[in-house]
């Protein structure tokens, strides 16, 4: 924006009795271009001067800012009548005037050929002393000084301190006023300044900026505006700097309140909003994360294959006679779909009788090829595999279990039921159902296929079902590593999706029944934060139970909070979001803990969440 032209008198401010500057109240002294050419010597004179000088003139600043003054003297040597009692006129020149000088003081010499102005300029410009010629005195000038002139910025902040997770608001005002030219707001970093925001001054030639803290920005910050004549293009204004401020972050008192909580167990907490850290207690230390495993195995599998991915289950032979007849077995074939139901297959059974099978010479045969058998992890409890969860196979049917019951040969099972199904409906099938690899050389005669991969994990973290999380757990190692899926190459898998995201974790299951799993509610919560940012994100915040459902039906009443549960022997973990009603957003949270009874620890959860909803930022 160009600035508007000002008369070159406003460098003039009279002094008061007492020193002060005071406001103008008449029109100052110009001098025209026509009284100046009468400081010039005229040629043809018949008698010119005969006494000639010298003039100096300096500054008592080399540099002064907007509304300070400067004093410019100086003085002149010549003989006598030339030196004392002699006019001095002050004249100046503005940094983009052009050469067009202007008269703006008028004085005269002491005695000792001594004089002084004091002059509180608003621009940069050039000074130069003039002593007009008279009948004796030829005329005198001292050499051109300049004087640059900073512009004043003055920031303001707050003055008391601020609670972590709330925002100060930083103002700036440039005088003299520079409409349109950038400002830079600069922290201190070390022993740097940086640039952390660069807004236009408005028409009042002020800027503002927020500085938003959260808990790791807990302590004292430096703070300054800094306008730059190589930023605006402006010649009439050196560069100014403001004094600078403090911006004092503290711990609110819902923070020290989630410390009273915490107390002295072992626990960890992290708390972010939009990937900004609002809260941490031990963060960084590791936990047994018990069924949070869960969630990171449900972020990995919905980042591999997506939510809306669906999972078949085939009826398939290697060919079929006149008549539709099958001359050997018919297989069952599943791909890791954990809820196929006695529903489900029959409508299997309908598809294959549909197709115009007839008789099946051979028998059904449960595929045990796409997954191995492994039923074990390491860090599991003996006990587990029997009440835990059921065998995890490729090939399930009502979960792989018989009146409670985990069955070590489901595949033979569902072959069985299915043998069952078909020859209700008028199919002959000749042999006993079995089990075993699958035979090359198949063809597909008919299919069912699976709820989408979302609705699976729903099921799963809802009721926080381990063999669902095992079954899902192989199908994502066979994408990631290939067949045959096991234990071993799903955690592998979560593992890997946790790594290409920088968090450390150790998995050694899907399901988080392994005491020897590893995370940290710091790396949790990073995760989330990715899963906020994911096409799949809002699969995985449906996927998990709020207050009055599943593993938090009596937990959380009237809270706004979406979590995977997790419990063990003496460890618990509640990791997911909540709404803070201050804001109106959803902060990710991971509380983990160890070593004291489950029961209290699920208290302090419960009372750290609330508290995070109602209070915090």
């Amino acid at each position: 924006m160009r600035r508007v032209r000002r008369p070159l008198i406003r460098l003039v401010r009279p002094l008061r009795h007492s020193g002060r500057p005071f406001r103008r109240a008449g029109r100052p002294l110009v001098v025209t271009l026509a009284t100046v050419a009468l400081l010039l010597p005229k040629t043809g004179a018949v008698a010119g001067p005969t006494i000639g000088g010298t003039a100096t003139l300096t500054a008592s600043k080399a540099q002064v800012t907007f509304g300070g003054w400067v004093r410019l003297g100086g003085a002149v040597k010549a003989q006598e009548p030339c030196r004392s009692g002699r006019e001095v006129r002050l004249r100046a020149v503005e940094a983009d005037d052009g050469g067009q000088w202007s008269v703006i003081r008028t004085g005269h010499t002491d005695a000792d050929g001594t004089f002084g102005f004091g002059v509180q300029p608003d621009h940069t410009a050039k000074y130069q002393a003039v002593l007009p010629k008279t009948p004796v005195c030829k005329l005198v000038a001292s050499t051109a000084l300049q004087v640059p002139v900073a512009v004043r910025v003055t920031l303001t902040g707050p003055t008391k301190p601020l609670p972590a997770g709330s925002c100060a608001s930083l103002t700036a005002e440039v005088e003299p006023a520079k409409p349109g030219a950038p400002l830079r707001f600069q922290r201190l970093q070390g022993e740097s300044w940086i640039t952390v925001a660069s807004p236009n001054l408005g028409g009042a030639s002020r800027a503002g900026t927020k500085r938003c803290g959260g808990w790791s920005d807990i302590g004292t910050e430096r703070w300054r505006a800094r306008w730059t004549a190589a930023d605006s293009g402006d010649k009439l204004n050196a560069d100014g700097t403001s004094a600078p401020v403090t911006v004092q972050f503290v711990e609110a008192t819902w923070m020290r309140h989630i410390e009273q909580l915490a107390g002295s167990h072992d626990m960890g907490i992290a708390v972010a909003d939009g990937g900004t850290l609002l809260y941490e207690h031990d963060d960084a230390v590791a936990h047994i994360p018990a069924s949070n495993e869960k969630l990171l195995q449900s972020m990995a599998v919905l980042d591999r294959v997506g939510p809306a991915t669906t999972i078949a289950t085939r009826v398939r032979v290697k060919s079929v006679s006149e008549g539709g007849v099958v001359p050997g077995n018919l297989w069952l074939v599943g791909r890791g779909d954990p809820e196929v139901t006695k529903r489900r297959l029959a409508s299997l059974a309908a598809i294959v009788a549909s197709a115009g099978i007839t008789a099946v010479k051979g028998s059904v045969v449960g595929s045990t090829s796409y997954f191995d058998h492994d039923w074990f992890a390491p860090g599991w409890k003996p006990e587990f595999p029997a009440e835990e969860v059921a065998l995890p196979t490729a090939l399930t049917y009502m979960g792989n279990e018989v009146n409670g019951t985990h069955i070590s040969h489901p595949e033979r099972h569902a072959a069985a039921e299915l043998t069952k199904m078909l020859r209700a409906r008028g199919i002959a099938v000749e042999g006993t159902p079995g089990e075993g690899p699958e035979a090359s050389g198949l063809h597909t005669v008919g299919q069912i296929v699976s709820a989408p991969i979302r609705t699976i994990l729903r099921h799963q973290n809802f009721d926080s079902v381990n063999f669902d999380a095992e079954v899902l757990g192989k199908l994502l190692g066979v994408f990631v590593s290939g067949a045959p899926g096991t234990i071993d190459k799903g955690a592998d898998a979560v593992g890997a999706f946790a790594a290409a995201h920088h968090v450390t974790v150790v998995t050694e299951d899907s399901s988080g029944l392994s005491y020897s799993d590893r995370a940290t509610p710091i790396g949790i919560v990073r995760l989330l934060h990715v899963a906020e940012g994911a096409s799949w994100g809002p699969a995985l915040r449906a996927s998990l139970p709020g207050p009055g459902h599943g593993t938090l039906e009596d937990r959380l009443a009237g809270i706004p909070v979406v979590a995977k549960t997790g419990t063990l022997e003496d460890v618990s973990a509640l990791s997911g979001w909540v709404q803070l009603s201050r804001t109106g957003e959803w902060a990710a949270f991971s509380i983990m803990s160890g070593g004291f009874d489950v029961r209290d620890a699920k208290d302090i959860e419960d009372a750290i969440v609330t508290t995070l909803h109602k209070y915090a930022r």
